[in-house]
């Protein structure tokens, strides 16, 4: 995913260098950054453990509380409940903190170890390599995708393993209760997990293209403040300005597209949970 290897020129936008071929290898990669702290992402997943357990039972317990307690007037073991709940629910919110906390100083410890790696393999990089790619599209690996990672880091492996633990009790929970309203509950499942997919193919394309003219606006940006004193000279103040309104309007388009997309995955899931 991070290959400073591409041979195309700076006007091809290295599209070879944006398409994971091997995923399943990208991931092992990043794992291998992420191997002197595997024992705080297991400290983070017990206490993701713990604070989604806490939601499942919570929820089920809400539910015990209003059918037996409040319409039946037990004051006494409401209380009681409740101030157990309260209890749990604080315990929950220390746990998120600190999970929040070991994930945020992981990622950043994993980015920064990508981003020295980065910078060192191109000091070691030909000239030629720097003479057929843009400085801008050099510039954007090093800061954005490396910014990506992080937020995957952050968010991704928290989010997965949290929604496998919620699947699972939350789906042994409802077929307790009833079998007939969880089988629904898949059905509508599916259907948000094939429009989802759908939706996110559409979107990675255009978060591709988002990407690509970042790097097409960090370049002009580049070498517009490097060669100041020649467009002054030259005189070239106004093409130089029509160009980059040029280059920031198509950036501007493509991130409005991009998060358009992006944008209508979480309402529609919304609507089909509610």
């Amino acid at each position: 995913m991070i290959n400073l290897n591409g041979r195309r020129g700076p006007r091809n936008l290295h599209p070879e260098k944006v398409t994971l071929v091997d995923w399943k290898q990208t991931v092992r990669r990043i794992w291998g950054y992420l191997d002197t702290d595997r024992r705080k992402l297991l400290i983070v997943f017990g206490l993701t453990l713990f604070t989604t357990l806490a939601t499942i039972v919570g929820n089920r317990v809400n539910g015990i509380v209003v059918d037996q307690f409040i319409t039946k007037g037990r004051l006494r073991e409401l209380f009681i409940v409740s101030g157990l709940l309260a209890g749990m629910y604080f315990l929950s919110s220390i746990f998120t903190y600190f999970q929040t906390s070991i994930t945020t100083k992981v990622a950043q410890r994993t980015s920064a170890a990508i981003r020295h790696d980065l910078f060192a393999k191109m000091q070691r990089l030909p000239m030629r390599y720097f003479d057929t790619h843009d400085n801008g599209d050099i510039m954007s690996r090093l800061t954005n995708d490396v910014d990506n990672i992080n937020t995957a880091l952050m968010q991704t492996f928290v989010q997965l393993y949290t929604g496998i633990i919620s699947v699972v009790g939350m789906g042994i929970a409802m077929l307790l209760l009833s079998p007939l309203l969880t089988g629904i509950v898949v059905l509508a499942s599916v259907a948000t997990f094939f429009y989802s997919r759908t939706a996110a193919r559409i979107t990675q394309k255009a978060f591709t293209i988002q990407q690509q003219e970042l790097g097409s606006l960090n370049t002009q940006i580049e070498e517009n403040v490097s060669g100041k004193q020649l467009v002054q000279l030259s005189d070239h103040q106004q093409d130089t300005i029509d160009r980059f309104n040029e280059t920031n309007a198509r950036y501007t388009a493509a991130a409005y597209r991009a998060q358009l997309f992006s944008g209508v995955i979480g309402p529609f899931n919304n609507m089909t949970n509610n």
